[in-house]
């Protein structure tokens, strides 16, 4: 553990964390690499290995403030965040001399609707080949449609820190196009349909714009004089937004619906945020959805080096995207809220946010090479499977409507090889059947006698034949359980959906 040295008139104490060693005539430093000298008068302990020094790094959430922790430990230690701040992990990123590889995102470069073809991202941060690129804020428009078929596009980042678009070729059936990896980073991936002015699938829905209400808005309340959800000062679109004026911790402005809705059915929360002065390093906002008043899932937090956000840029509003995903809410559980909280000490701070809304049909794509590529480069398709597994919620089985939902969140169409399913014990009087459907639509719809089958007395039943084998990126499956034995009726089941 650190040992400290006080003085005291003209002896040392020994201190172990600030608790004092019990006085000894003869001090023993045990260990390898432990050496002691006596030089110019004075006894040097020299102990090897430690912690890297941080250099100006406080850890009180502002590293700009000075201050030079001598080593990274607990002594000392008076974080007032719940997370490492942007700067305080390029310190500890510089401290241990690491050296990032490879092309990935840090933080920023969410990838928003605004309408036609336009999209805007957010700034980012981001490596390509090793070396850290920064890019602002920007908007790429796709290339008009085309007329006969559609086309799929990629927005990407590349190393001049601009964002660009990598029109697809059009076809019956299209392909995702492929990053230049020496010099672009993917982000995102855009269905245009044959004669189409917008983008296939994507849709928003208006949390707040105009401080409307319903039906048009959910409706804001907040906690006091510090917020005003209906301030005509700055607003970024229209005619109002909602202000903070010196808020502090526990401000807060909430926005509610009448009518609860699924969060699965989208993929980003989007706001803007228009900042009045840069925030001391222990201000956030903390941002949580809920149902009846009851917070739902994780809290989310925005603060400067998250989701692109810089609240050192004034007199101009920022996109901030969240992906819904970083929430972790059950796809199941309804909300019919959601809550902006001031956090932390230090001063007060002023902002303000306008045009928050819910997006789907934009959904982040996987950093790395198409499947494409890795078809032609390293194995094919046919080798590459994903195993999704369902079990009915209750011992003995139950004829019922599966509830259970299981999303295609590759970013890319997958295609069901199997089902099979198992049971624990057999039914018995008659087969057991349950039926797999993708957005509601059986993929048995034209043949159900093909739905799979466990019969009586079997514990396991298999299906390879399917009406609509194509499980769609960002569709749901889910299993209903349409027979049970009539005389025992087969327990604990598993079913395992085999794709590709």
């Amino acid at each position: 553990m650190p040992v400290g040295w006080a003085e005291s008139g003209k002896r040392h104490i020994i201190e172990d964390e600030g608790v004092a060693i019990t006085d000894r005539d003869t001090i023993d430093f045990q260990g390898a690499g432990v050496a002691v000298s006596d030089i110019a008068g004075e006894t040097i302990i020299n102990i090897p290995g430690g912690i890297a020094v941080l250099p100006d790094h406080d850890h009180t959430g502002d590293p700009s403030d000075g201050g030079n922790l001598p080593a990274y430990s607990p002594t000392g230690h008076n974080h007032d965040a719940s997370y490492y701040t942007e700067a305080e992990v390029d310190d500890l990123v510089a401290s241990v001399s690491v050296s990032p590889t490879g092309s990935f995102l840090v933080e920023g470069g969410n990838v928003v609707w605004e309408s036609g073809l336009t999209f805007r991202v957010s700034a980012a941060r981001y490596y390509i080949n090793s070396v850290l690129y920064q890019s602002t804020e920007q908007t790429v428009t796709l290339d008009a449609a085309d007329p006969a078929d559609d086309r799929i596009d990629v927005i990407a980042l590349d190393t001049a820190s601009a964002v660009v678009n990598i029109s697809g070729t059009a076809a019956a059936s299209p392909s995702r196009p492929d990053v230049d990896p020496f010099s672009q980073l993917h982000l995102t991936f855009v269905l245009i349909p044959a004669g189409s002015a917008t983008p296939g699938d994507v849709a928003t829905s208006v949390l707040y714009q105009e401080n409307a209400g319903a039906p048009t808005e959910w409706i804001a309340s907040d906690s006091g004089a510090n917020v005003n959800p209906d301030s005509v000062s700055n607003p970024r679109s229209g005619t109002k937004d909602i202000e903070f004026t010196t808020a502090t911790n526990s401000d807060w402005v909430d926005l509610a619906t009448g009518t609860a809705i699924n969060l699965a059915n989208y993929e980003s929360l989007v706001l803007y945020i228009r900042s009045k002065a840069a925030w001391p390093g222990a201000k956030s906002i903390r941002v949580s959805f809920r149902s009846s008043g009851i917070v739902v899932g994780n809290y989310v937090s925005i603060d400067d080096g998250l989701y692109g956000f810089d609240s050192s840029v004034v007199g101009s509003y920022q996109q901030i995207a969240i992906p819904l995903s970083v929430f972790a809410i059950v796809p199941s559980t309804t909300v019919n809220s959601i809550r902006f909280e001031i956090r932390g000490g230090g001063a007060a701070i002023g902002f303000y946010l306008d045009d928050i809304f819910l997006q789907s049909g934009v959904a982040p794509g996987a950093v790395g090479i198409t499947l494409e590529e890795a078809d032609a480069r390293y194995v094919q398709k046919s080798e590459l499977f994903r195993y999704y597994t369902f079990s009915p919620p209750v011992e003995d089985l139950e004829v019922a409507a599966g509830t259970y939902r299981i999303y295609n969140r590759t970013g890319v169409d997958l295609t069901i090889d199997e089902v099979y399913a198992s049971v624990d014990s057999a039914p018995t009087g008659a087969n057991v059947i349950f039926d797999v459907n993708e957005d509601a639509t059986s993929i048995w719809n034209v043949t159900p006698a093909n739905r799979v089958t466990i019969v009586a007395g079997a514990f396991t039943g298999a299906q390879t034949a399917f009406d609509n084998p194509t499980w769609s990126a960002g569709s749901y499956l889910t299993v209903d359980t349409d027979q049970i034995g009539s005389t025992l009726p087969g327990s604990n089941a598993t079913i395992m959906i085999k794709c590709h």
